[in-house]
């Protein structure tokens, strides 16, 4: 007797052990819309997710796949991964084609949303690279997300690509269209090789000539940036990427950075605060922004501080005026490893816990660099410091 209670009570215990692993891993999913954990890719009635179908449009197709979704998948979409976790990339002319399936699993389960490629590699390499991670993403995990992969193009395509004057030399032709075959080139050669997203271009005012980085600039008058930046935005987004869905808008995605106000740091320091005021803000930094990159699909923020409010965890820069008065409603995500500097440099946050509440709670997701404060997000979700609606409305930006 006494024995079959000792087992019922430990198959008791093992159910609610199940319970309540169950409960955590589907943490954010709704039942209703699906068999179980790992049939989140299927309607209840075997039929295939709105989600999937090609010609949908894109705003039911992020509503209908979103409520699948788990929270780590959620905050894995926000993280920037890196393909150097499951390639080789660090020698340039080594073109062994191999990768590393641990490094590979665990990167895209961390950060899986969006993953640098900007390595200077054999094209076979980097297409190889490109193809083992997007063929996992979509054919090895549940939903089947494929995710942004991502190089710079500020005058041409980093990865062994054709390379330009200087954006300072280009904004000295005064030639818009120059500019935008310049941005079509770089958009051609990273199409070709599987990158869907290039950093550029830089908006920045170069009215501080001791900062090391004036030639990434147009120049210091903000029409003529917001002209340059314009014609850059359309020529690398203009046109149909091969092998896609209808509902597609660019062939690749333009980032309009750094916002806001970057390029103008005191004393001509690289991280140093900008100093001014609301109507500077406007007239001067945000002009080139308002007219070049309302239609650009993603926008980086600066390491710097603007008036003294770091630019990631500024609410009036990023929700107030881009998202709320703007109607911005693409992908914005911080420069490598500013959330950490909100710790060691701004000195607004004292944990990882703080800096991660402080960014995402902007609407901006996390690019690498730093020591990806955004893991922290998962358990701040479940103590209620940070709201699930929060990462959803971050999450559908991607």
């Amino acid at each position: 007797m006494l024995m079959r209670m000792f087992v019922a009570f430990l198959a008791l215990v093992a159910t609610l052990f199940l319970v309540v692993a169950a409960e955590m891993n589907t943490f954010g999913v709704r039942g209703d819309l699906h068999f179980g954990l790992e049939a989140r890719a299927k309607n209840k009635d075997g039929s295939a997710p709105i989600y999937k179908d090609p010609n949908a449009p894109i705003e039911d197709r992020v509503n209908d796949l979103l409520p699948r979704m788990t929270l780590e998948e959620k905050v894995s979409q926000l993280i920037q991964g890196d393909i150097n976790g499951w390639m080789n990339l660090s020698d340039p002319l080594d073109d062994t084609l191999v990768f590393n399936q641990t490094g590979l699993e665990e990167m895209i389960r961390l950060k899986g949303g969006s993953i640098w490629a900007g390595y200077l590699t054999p094209y076979e390499k980097l297409v190889y690279a490109i193809n083992v991670g997007q063929h996992y993403l979509m054919e090895n995990t549940t939903l089947g997300i494929p995710a942004l992969f991502q190089s710079e193009g500020l005058h041409g395509f980093t990865d062994n690509g054709t390379i330009f004057p200087s954006p300072i030399g280009l904004a000295a032709s005064f030639d818009t269209d120059l500019v935008s075959k310049v941005a079509s080139v770089a958009s051609d050669e990273a199409e070709g090789l599987g990158i869907t997203h290039m950093f550029a271009p830089v908006l920045d005012l170069s009215r501080e000539l001791r900062w090391g980085r004036v030639e990434e600039n147009f120049g210091e008058d903000p029409f003529l940036t917001g002209e340059m930046g314009h014609a850059f935005v359309t020529g690398m987004q203009s046109g149909k990427r091969r092998n896609v869905s209808e509902t597609a808008i660019a062939r690749v995605a333009a980032t309009c950075k750094h916002f806001a106000a970057f390029g103008s740091p005191q004393g001509g320091l690289n991280l140093a605060q900008v100093s001014g005021g609301e109507r500077e803000l406007r007239t001067m930094y945000l002009k080139p922004f308002n007219r070049a990159c309302i239609d650009s699909l993603s926008i980086m923020t600066a390491y710097s501080s603007y008036d003294g409010i770091p630019a990631i965890a500024n609410t009036h820069l990023l929700t107030d005026i881009l998202r709320n008065e703007w109607g911005y409603k693409y992908w914005v995500v911080t420069d490598a490893g500013s959330v950490d500097l909100l710790i060691t440099l701004h000195g607004t946050c004292e944990t990882r816990e703080c800096a991660a509440k402080a960014t995402v709670e902007n609407f901006s997701g996390e690019m690498g660099g730093g020591t990806y404060t955004f893991l922290t997000l998962p358990d701040q979700v479940a103590a209620g410091t940070v709201s699930m609606d929060t990462i959803d409305e971050t999450v559908k930006t991607l």
